[in-house]
């Protein structure tokens, strides 16, 4: 396997990573396109039954008619050219057609793209008033469609060679560059008569057990192997597919969205416990769409996440392009991203990764969590405009704080003192750092990477009363308010069995967010007895009043606000006291 050191060295921040590449039509192929014919030759009893021929077909009714088919029968056809590696449009021909000698039907698909092993799909149905009735059955088959004009027949023999490739696919093993090989039929027609597998009479395919059978078996033909070496300090170490290899993105779209969907042509990875490798191309979705637009297919970026203790792994990959990406998990951070490009089938190679140093230090302002000691809710988030990505399981981990995306760590000296924010500019799918973005939770809306100046962090409300002043609450009402430093709360002296307190200090609360008050015994205050309750009220800008209230015993309460981001200019807290209330109340939190 070659290895193609497909690095960028100046990217932002000193990130080793690669830049995404917009996926563009026909790429993988010559770009040009060429007229195709396909010629089915159906036999007499009908073609294979793709409708319950596997668990995951699409129908398992009793509808396919074992009709004796014959020349001059009229039927409906239904009729696809999947173009592979080349483009995720394909070719489509829907109507009815009279059947020819040794029942064949003849579609004229006009201009495809030219590329190698194209799949043709061809399925017939008994003709019923200008539509189609009962399913008859499918042929289909791989075409190599040249600068010329190309005819090709599909038969049932094409339609099991059509099955053992496409079986290889969905396991992972055939990649784009196995695609535009034009003797790749060949290869696996040898493998399928070596494996002695045979199809099912009554649907005239392989079943899904036999054809596992045929897959696990070749395995070590096709499988590729590589060795990541991320140095002595590499703790994770992660597969991501090429975002920018777009001829791989293309066939796998193709089958994942198409055959296997629509004609459950799958290889049956299922039945075999088959786990795709690493860096396959993660393509499920469908095609974006913007009105008045044909389909789009974005690129996507999925990762597979190793955790390593000698700082190695040796794992199967696809064989197209794949990105590897190591880093050390710890402060200072340092990581590498390699693209590693695609070899020959069965091959086994190494690559080596050399880590840099790509900690990127961010500077906060964030007086309410500076004030009361806390550490701040700040993660990283993908850019609106960013490439999705996606890892097994959800995400890697790590002894600090971070999210699916980026890691970082707020030091545990996280003051006015020390505002730095330390964040892991190297990430799983080797992507640029602008491709994210640092958000809090009442961020609206995120700041990009990479980021200048001071990162402004707007903390949710509360107050865990390590801090007299930065709330400043004003006692209402009659109620007097006095901060205890020694018990790290507030101590309340009610008027008229209430308490009102107010403070003018900006706040931000999310959606429908939570609130706890906490009473406890100390500094001459007491807790308010049964049946008390807690009132916040929070006002914006326009003079809009949001409320939560909370009872005894918990004093739990939720805001009935519905914003990401509300901006409060003025709380209020109101403590309605139960009977037998002691005569100041000690609160610690909120």
């Amino acid at each position: 396997m070659a290895l193609a050191a497909a690095v960028t060295a100046g990217c932002a921040n000193g990130v080793q990573s690669l830049p995404a590449v917009p996926l563009q039509s026909g790429a993988g192929a010559d770009g040009g396109k060429a007229q195709l014919t396909v010629v089915a030759r159906f036999p007499a009893s009908g073609g294979a039954d793709f409708k319950t021929g596997f668990p995951r077909s699409i129908s398992r009714k009793k509808h396919y008619a074992h009709a004796h088919l014959a020349a001059g029968m009229k039927v409906w056809v239904y009729a696809d050219v999947y173009p592979s590696y080349a483009d995720y449009r394909g070719a489509y021909w829907s109507g009815p057609v009279t059947l020819g000698k040794g029942g064949t039907v003849t579609v004229a698909f006009g201009s495809v793209p030219r590329a190698n092993n194209e799949w043709a799909v061809i399925s017939i149905y008994q003709y019923v008033n200008n539509n189609g009735g009962n399913y008859l059955g499918t042929e289909a088959g791989l075409l190599n469609v040249g600068k010329h004009t190309t005819t090709v027949t599909v038969t049932a023999s094409t339609t099991l060679l059509f099955q053992a490739v496409m079986g290889l696919a969905d396991a992972g093993f055939i990649a784009a560059s196995d695609l535009a090989n034009p003797s790749l039929t060949k290869t696996v027609a040898a493998q399928l008569k070596a494996s002695g597998i045979v199809p099912d009479p009554s649907t005239g395919l392989y079943d899904e057990t036999s054809l596992a059978t045929f897959v696990v078996g070749v395995k070590p033909q096709w499988q590729r192997v590589v060795t990541v070496q991320g140095g002595s300090t590499a703790k994770i170490l992660t597969i991501s597919n090429d975002v920018a290899d777009v001829a791989d993105t293309y066939a796998v779209y193709n089958q994942q969205n198409y055959l296997n969907d629509r004609l459950a042509v799958s290889s049956s990875s299922s039945s075999s416990g088959l786990v795709r490798p690493a860096g396959y191309p993660c393509y499920e979705d469908p095609l974006e769409r913007a009105p008045g637009h044909p389909g789009e297919l974005p690129p996507r970026a999925c990762a597979k996440v190793y955790t390593t203790a000698i700082g190695s792994i040796t794992v199967p990959v696809f064989g197209g392009s794949v990105i590897a990406g190591a880093t050390n998990d710890a402060v200072p951070f340092t990581g590498a991203s390699l693209k590693i490009t695609g070899g020959a089938p069965g091959t086994k190679s190494t690559a080596t990764l050399t880590q840099i140093p790509t900690q990127v230090s961010v500077t906060t302002s964030d007086p309410e969590d500076w004030a009361f000691g806390g550490s701040p809710n700040i993660f990283s988030n993908l850019v609106p405009t960013g490439i999705p990505v996606t890892t097994n399981g959800g995400g890697y981990y790590s002894s600090y704080y971070f999210s699916n995306y980026l890691q970082m760590q707020i030091p545990s000296t996280y003051s006015s003192v020390n505002p730095n924010v330390l964040v892991n500019s190297w990430n799983a799918w080797g992507l640029p750092l602008s491709n994210f973005e640092l958000c809090t939770d009442v961020d609206s809306p995120c700041t990009a990477f990479p980021i200048t100046g001071t990162y402004a962090v707007d903390s949710e409300f509360y107050d865990n009363g390590k801090s007299g002043t930065y709330y400043n609450w004003q006692g209402e009402s009659g109620t007097v308010v006095t901060y205890s430093p020694a018990c790290h709360g507030y101590v309340l002296t009610p008027s008229g069995g209430k308490i009102v307190m107010t403070t003018s200090t900006t706040s931000y609360f999310v959606d429908s967010q939570s609130l706890t008050a906490h009473f406890i015994v100390c500094g001459g205050g007491g807790v308010p007895a049964a049946g008390s309750s807690v009132v916040v009220t929070a006002t914006d800008s326009l003079g809009n009043v949001y409320s939560g209230i909370g009872r005894s015993p918990g004093y739990n309460l939720r805001m009935n606000t519905s914003a990401n981001r509300t901006t409060a200019n003025a709380v209020t807290i109101t403590i309605t006291l139960g009977a037998g209330s002691p005569p100041q109340i000690f609160m610690g939190s909120i």
